[in-house]
């Protein structure tokens, strides 16, 4: 059995990819569409999902919601983490639960939960599963279950928007809880990596409990993600002069450009066994930092015209590396 899936504010796919890998016996979940703004990310959506899955535009303008709404009618599940720029909203200076929803339902910075409950209230899936961005999460308190107050608030705003519509956030085994802290580390994946996760349902039954998995973290973030490509940055010169920092630079010429090539140049000791680094293209751009490295380091005068020119032509090698490989 396939129960199907809306990912609002998709970026890249990682949430719904989640849910495309979760099964228990016969039971799937299928993403019907996913709905972003950015360009790139809808580009990268559609080579993972498909074209005719994918809604590129944004969920605040009424064609696109329409839209939405007309082809995720009857969705068993809408998932998404709108951002939020306004918890402050929420904090400690406001008095009573009712102003606070107030505020969050009508501050401009806070539309995009405003359409995300709207989008929930007239689809009527029979789950959301919320995911909150990073900044709702105590940055000053060590323990995984906590909240501060000021943040704890928040959160009871959230789950009172989605009780308000019809949703459970009941969790099984705790009468008071609403929301789960959860952290990758606990599940596998080499990384510290808090978030915070809010289900609800419509079918009037508490929610699980999302129990941690203890594995045993005996990789590396370079056994886990060693093997993927070598990917060269290019290096942005168009607005160098802008840079607030620039003087700490050019005060630091020669060692912040050590330490630049330095770091691309470890790369083939790293990554020896990837085509990437092996590749005449990469093997051009080594080359390239050996010759022109010492003559940008000899100026004198006029570093920065130098700098630019000496990035220019890193840039065009990086460029010309990803066409050949």
């Amino acid at each position: 059995m396939a129960y199907t899936v809306l990912d609002l504010f998709a970026g890249g796919g990682g949430f719904s990819t989640g849910f495309q890998m979760a099964r228990r016996g016969d039971s799937r979940f299928e993403i019907i569409k996913a709905v972003e703004l950015n360009e790139d990310a809808c580009n990268t959506l559609r080579n993972h999902l498909g074209e005719n899955k994918v809604i590129e535009g944004d969920l605040t303008k009424k064609e696109i919601k329409d839209r939405i709404i007309a082809e995720c009618l009857g969705v068993d599940v809408i998932i998404g983490g709108p951002p939020c720029q306004t918890y402050s909203l929420a904090g400690p200076a406001r008095s009573g639960k009712p102003e606070m929803r107030e505020a969050l339902r009508t501050d401009p910075r806070n539309t995009l939960f405003r359409h995300f409950f709207d989008l929930v209230g007239q689809i009527r899936p029979r789950i959301v599963v919320f995911e909150n961005v990073e900044g709702i999460i105590s940055k000053q308190l060590d323990t995984e279950e906590e909240l501060s107050k000021k943040q704890q608030i928040a959160i009871e705003v959230i789950c009172d928007e989605l009780e308000s519509l019809g949703y459970s956030t009941r969790i099984e085994g705790d009468l008071v809880k609403r929301y789960q802290v959860l952290n990758a580390v606990n599940y596998g994946v080499p990384q510290q990596r808090k978030r915070v996760i809010i289900i609800a349902n419509n079918q009037n039954q508490l929610n699980p409990t999302l129990d941690v998995l203890n594995y045993e973290i005996d990789q590396t973030l370079l056994q886990a993600i060693g093997r993927l490509p070598v990917v060269l940055p290019e290096i942005s010169v168009s607005r160098m002069k802008s840079l607030i920092n620039l003087n700490v630079i050019t005060q630091n010429l020669e060692k912040s450009l050590y330490a630049f090539v330095g770091s691309i140049k470890n790369l083939k000791d790293t990554y020896k066994e990837q085509p990437e680094v092996n590749s005449d293209e990469f093997n051009k751009i080594i080359r390239y930092f050996d010759e022109c490295l010492p003559k940008l380091l000899s100026k004198k005068y006029k570093k920065l015209i130098y700098l630019e020119e000496f990035l220019r032509g890193y840039n065009n090698l990086v460029k010309n590396m990803w066409n050949d490989i």
